[in-house]
């Protein structure tokens, strides 16, 4: 059975366009209201200090916020790092055509989608970077394993994986990879054919969760990773586009609010102010 944790807004912040949550459940969004995008969390609210045309936005740590436009011309600044109040600290081009972003513990881990990753653009043909907490490139994925680098032509399931750890399932291999950002180490999990194509997943453990594959759409499927041909339970169907968080969760996104997606039963929130 999933849980669907929702929270409502208040409609005089505006239409949610992108959220993140942090590991304490702390919520922080980007809302845009008669064509301004602001920043909200329950105790913050200022405008955005750039033009974005495609904002993503994370939660670094307790005081710090990642700020991304997910396309940039040539190396133009794309990325921003904003303290609690909107003021910026760091500015960094982040690369072309940014299909996810998972930020904290001063890591920043961008992954690209197929224009990035076939472009011009050196860090969006990595299909993988890293950065630290001051917008340093740490390493990309393709560059750091060479030959060793699974075929990757758009990478749009990601998430947490540990501390120091992403897993991710990329277009058009399939496999699940358990990537240490690190050491660059991984490991690869040969994924069931059932699975393939899903839009988002998330891991917990010995278990993944994979979310929309091909041939069954907005179902949600939990995966034994040590059971290469079986082991998947389907988990029931939940409709739009979900994004994955850590331990077995995802978040989605509507106009009047952000539903937590997990394997249990039904918790609806009150209003936010």
């Amino acid at each position: 059975m999933l849980i669907k944790t929702i929270t409502a807004f208040d409609p005089a912040f505006g239409q949610p366009i992108d959220m993140d949550l942090s590991p304490d459940g702390e919520w922080l969004g980007i809302f845009r209201v008669n064509g301004t995008l602001t920043i909200r969390s329950r105790d913050q609210f200022f405008t955005i200090p750039h033009p974005v045309r495609f904002p993503i936005i994370r939660r670094l740590d307790n005081r710090r916020i990642l700020l991304a436009d997910a396309r940039a011309a040539r190396d133009a600044m794309n990325a921003w790092i904003l303290d609690d109040t909107g003021k910026e600290l760091v500015s960094f081009h982040a690369g072309d055509a940014i299909s996810d972003v998972l930020a904290r513990d001063g890591r920043i881990v961008f992954t690209y989608f197929d224009e990035g990753i076939l472009g011009r653009n050196a860090l969006g043909q990595d299909a993988i970077t890293v950065f630290d907490a001051n917008g340093k490139y740490v390493g990309g994925y393709r560059s750091k394993l060479k030959d060793r680098a699974v075929p990757i032509h758009d990478c749009y399931a990601a998430c947490w994986d540990g501390k120091d750890q992403i897993a991710f399932s990329a277009y058009n291999e399939f496999s699940l990879v358990r990537l240490n950002i690190s050491t660059f180490e991984q490991i690869v999990f040969p994924t069931p054919i059932r699975l393939h194509g899903s839009s988002a997943i998330s891991t917990s453990g010995p278990t993944a969760s994979f979310y929309s594959p091909y041939d069954e759409e907005n179902e949600l499927f939990s995966w034994d990773i040590s059971n290469r041909n079986g082991g998947i339970s389907d988990l029931g169907q939940c409709n739009g586009r979900l994004r994955g968080l850590e331990g077995g969760r995802f978040i989605l996104i509507d106009p009047i609010s952000f539903t937590i997606v997990s394997a249990n039963t039904i918790i609806k929130a009150g209003n936010e102010s």
